[in-house]
């Protein structure tokens, strides 16, 4: 099995954007992602195995919303989004069928996003959210 770990620093909001814009003109073909985009220093951010984004860490990037494009990653399994300013949850998170983990500790979670939460976790994803049970 071989890994292909890439990485975007802590700030660099418009590069998660621009991969996004990237993933969406064509979402079957993540390795059109120019290399400088995203590796840029220590920060393991994207993990790509078998030619599929599998791991999205959009950590501490004060973002307020889930960008557009994350639905798409259809082989995602895991998504981190601890400690941003996102309150809302879009019923798109459905279609991230081989999704095991969300992570959204440290958001302003509305109560009405923490019921979709609870409907991923009767699904069987493993969901982190303050004041979820």
């Amino acid at each position: 099995m071989k890994f292909s770990y890439t990485l975007l620093t802590k700030n660099d909001r418009n590069a998660i954007y621009q991969i996004f814009e990237l993933i969406k003109r064509n979402p079957e073909d993540c390795f059109s992602i120019p290399s400088e985009i995203y590796e840029r220093d220590r920060g393991s951010r994207v993990i790509i195995y078998n030619n599929r984004i599998t791991l999205l860490n959009l950590c501490h990037l004060e973002l307020t919303e889930i960008p557009e494009g994350v639905e798409k990653l259809g082989a995602l399994e895991f998504l981190e989004l601890h400690d941003n300013k996102i309150t809302e949850i879009s019923e798109t998170i459905f279609y991230l069928n081989n999704l095991k983990m969300l992570n959204v500790l440290g958001n302003p979670i509305s109560e009405q996003s923490k019921d979709l939460l609870r409907r991923l976790l009767k699904k069987g994803v493993g969901v982190s959210c303050y004041n979820l049970l």
